[in-house]
């Protein structure tokens, strides 16, 4: 259905008959939609009350981009229409119409990674958002994405769920690892931040799951637990007697109805483990700031479904993806206020957020006669390192010259100058070409004996613990040149015995010495 973008408008005009004519003052409307599994856009003339179409595409989605979400699915028809339609959006002002708020999220410097890259690729047409009203052509983009794409919707196959939960004196915590219908994994580790039970614990875990996996655009779910008692009491096989209980599992119920297919299955620990670990790491304090994880946090109970209808609020967990790092206490205690229990870790970091401010949820360093300065997180540490000291304007500075450079730029962490001088060493440039000293590292000293076996030094040891043979003393014979070691246990001391060590062990094997 798509046609070729003509390179001039003569061309466009000459080529087929069906197209309509523009001329470069012509208001240009474009209208895309999403649904199912692709995307397209419209492109057409607005006319008066007519909307002629000029052009039209659609892009199948593929491997991650069915996981979109729907204002990302629309961005992404965008993206396509604008790299297609070059020519048409350089030229032409362009107008979005549009029932989502795709501009308040194009501008919004918090967004993500991909919406970020799209809003710079966007910025160079004079592309104009609009809020869509009653159009004809909506329906031509309707049916373009309805007809588009595969029928075997990759959000039809089954998606899998391991959840465990793990309950301590000190905190509790869920591990939730989901596994999509591609093969990709999405690890959660996500911290209880009020007290609960081992099996509330586990109703949690499987709760939360089903929030996340439905918000990915999971249709039908096979979910595993190693809980006997929430697998029965959801199957119907145990009755909840206790009010939380009972909450507990209206809830799960409510949660499951808005799956197409919804199974849940026990199973031994040994086959869920990663989620086990998950669950015991959010119910720790020790975690691995090197291994990415998706942290969260539940400020209460699922299962309190009286203060969820009070407040009219759907999600219960607030959190981000992140690695935990040297700044992430004290942007939580900056930030929420937040401070772990243990009260000597909770006084070091009132202390040492004294040195740190939080703007726009960027951390900064204060200095008393220099700018703010940018906590960077380590992962990335070595690209602004390398940056500075390889890149256009690096000199290949040493370490401790790198690590001033570096805060000069805006830039600190706690381990600078430590990382500048891992850096360095790693440098095969500054290995190459460094200036090396040969200098021996201490004096030289003149030897006695230029010659190997020709001068010993003997001595005798003891008395010594008493051995096999009522052996007490060690005598021993060390070669001057080449450190050699001759050494024989004897009983008693006796000129017999000291010459026939020095027969045997230095003369019959290295020859008379000189000394």
């Amino acid at each position: 259905m798509e046609r070729g973008v003509p390179k001039s408008i003569r061309k466009f005009e000459r080529s087929v008959e069906k197209y309509v004519s523009v001329d470069k003052t012509t208001e240009v409307v474009r209208i895309s939609v999403c649904v199912r599994g692709a995307v397209s856009a419209v492109l057409v003339k607005v006319e008066g009350r007519e909307h002629q179409p000029l052009y039209y595409v659609s892009k199948i989605l593929q491997e991650a981009e069915p996981r979109y979400s729907p204002i990302e699915k629309l961005a992404l028809a965008l993206i396509v229409a604008a790299r297609k339609l070059r020519p048409y959006f350089q030229s032409h002002q362009v107008t979005v119409l549009t029932n989502q708020p795709l501009k308040h999220i194009l501008a919004n410097p918090n967004a993500s990674g991909r919406m970020i890259k799209w809003a710079v690729e966007l910025s160079e047409y004079g592309i104009v958002l609009e809020e869509r009203l009653a159009i004809k052509a909506q329906a031509l983009a309707d049916f373009i994405s309805e007809v588009t794409g595969n029928e075997d919707n990759k959000h039809q196959q089954e998606w899998t769920m391991f959840v465990d939960g793990s309950s301590t004196s000190f905190k509790s915590g869920v591990g939730i690892v989901i596994k999509s219908p591609e093969a990709d994994y999405l690890e959660y580790a996500i911290t209880l931040e009020f007290p609960a039970s081992n099996n509330e614990a586990e109703y949690e875990a499987i709760l939360l799951g089903c929030k996340l996996i439905h918000a990915a655009g999971a249709r039908k779910v096979h979910a595993y637990s190693d809980s006997q008692l929430v697998v029965s009491q959801a199957e119907g096989d145990y009755e909840a007697r206790q009010e939380k209980m009972k909450k507990y599992l209206a809830k799960l119920r409510e949660e499951t109805t808005k799956f197409e297919e919804f199974r849940l299955e026990q199973i031994p620990r040994e086959q869920i483990l990663m989620a086990d670990q998950l669950a015991k790491l959010a119910s720790s304090n020790q975690f691995d700031g090197g291994r990415r994880i998706t942290l969260l946090s539940a400020a209460k109970p699922t299962g309190s479904l009286e203060e969820e209808k009070e407040k009219g609020s759907e999600s219960v967990f607030v959190g981000e993806n992140l690695t935990l790092t040297w700044t992430t206490p004290i942007i939580r205690f900056l930030g929420e206020g937040v401070l772990p229990e243990d009260s000597k870790e909770a006084g070091k970091i009132k202390l040492r957020s004294a040195r740190f401010i939080l703007i726009d949820g960027n951390l900064y360093k204060r200095g008393f006669s220099s700018p703010l300065l940018k906590c960077l997180n380590p992962d990335r540490v070595e690209y602004i390192l390398r940056e500075v000291h390889e890149g256009s304007c690096g000199n290949h500075s040493g370490a401790r010259s790198l690590a001033r450079k570096v805060l000069r730029q805006g830039y600190y962490w706690p381990t600078m100058m430590k990382d500048a001088f891992s850096l360095v060493q790693k440098c095969s440039p500054c290995q190459r070409h460094a200036n090396y000293q040969h200098n021996p590292a201490a004096y030289m000293k003149t030897l006695e004996s230029p010659c190997s076996f020709d001068m010993w030094g003997m001595n005798t040891v003891g008395k010594l613990p008493r051995a096999t043979g009522q052996k007490e003393y060690l005598i021993v014979a060390i070669d001057y040149f080449t450190k050699w070691v001759e050494a024989e246990p004897l009983a008693k001391f006796g000129e017999k015995k000291v010459m026939k060590f020095i027969w045997q062990n230095i003369i019959c094997r290295f020859g008379i010495p000189e000394s």
